[in-house]
């Protein structure tokens, strides 16, 4: 079978948002998963969604954009 080549979509990072941790024990454990996945904390907006929800986003570097790849 022959490689494969494809073009990654061009994208270089990745962004999450969710409830800034501390507010709810379902949203801490989605919170623990992206920061294992490898996320990093941005920024907070306290009331982007609500003063009972504030909206924390991280983003992940995926890599350098426009790159061929070969998938075998």
């Amino acid at each position: 079978m022959m490689p494969m080549k494809k073009w990654r979509l061009g994208y270089t990072y990745s962004q999450v948002k969710t409830v800034k941790m501390g507010h709810y024990k379902e949203y801490d454990i989605t919170n623990h998963f992206y920061i294992s996945m490898g996320y990093k904390e941005l920024e907070c907006f306290p009331t982007l969604w609500d003063e009972w929800n504030p909206c924390q986003i991280y983003i992940k570097y995926i890599g350098e954009k426009n790159k061929m790849i070969i998938c075998e």
